[in-house]
């Protein structure tokens, strides 16, 4: 074999070890966040006595349905987060940017929206469709604000899985949010 083949054959393995051993997933799969234009998204919430509730848009391109198989979340003080799934709300335009929860009279259509909400994992996303994520976040220590700055969502798509990455800043304010947006 040649110095070129051999060459050729190592940087094969070396990438293809790095990858097994990071566990790596193709982040540019069909369903897509909000990345384009937007590196970080940062809102601030007054917490509930069940914690804040943040919406991000999810789209589904291509011809295959997305089984979501698993969320994990990064940050500080945080209880508990979990991930939900509307499927109606971006067609109703019942888009959730940030609010405490429960609601306080504030927004006639939060509570439908939370009851017909599905847990993420497991929910499918069909071709062509937009969905609100729904991030619940809840502090752990009640006397600090919960922060919320990377939500990894795991889906199945065409036989491929792939894992779609939101870095964000949400914050879940006990106290409320200061005049700068934290």
């Amino acid at each position: 074999m040649s110095r070129r083949g051999l060459r050729t054959g190592a940087l094969a393995l070396v990438l293809a070890g790095t990858c097994g051993l990071s566990a790596c997933a193709d982040s540019a799969g069909p369903l897509e966040g909000p990345r384009e234009g937007i590196k970080v998204t940062t809102q601030c919430s007054p917490t509930g006595p069940e914690g804040s509730v943040f919406g991000i848009v999810l789209r589904a391109r291509g011809q295959d349905p997305v089984t979501i198989t698993s969320t994990s979340f990064e940050g500080s003080n945080l209880h508990e987060p979990r991930a939900l799934i509307d499927h109606e709300g971006v067609g109703r335009d019942e888009l959730v940017g940030a609010w405490s929860w429960p609601l306080t009279g504030e927004l006639a259509f939060g509570p439908a929206l939370m009851e017909r909400a599905v847990d993420a994992v497991d929910a499918v996303v069909e071709p062509g469709s937009e969905v609100s994520v729904l991030l619940v976040v809840e502090p752990e220590d009640d006397a600090r604000p919960a922060e919320l700055r990377r939500v990894d969502i795991g889906y199945e798509a065409g036989g491929r899985s792939w894992t779609e990455r939101i870095e964000t800043v949400l914050t879940a304010a006990p106290d409320g949010c200061g005049g700068d947006g934290r």
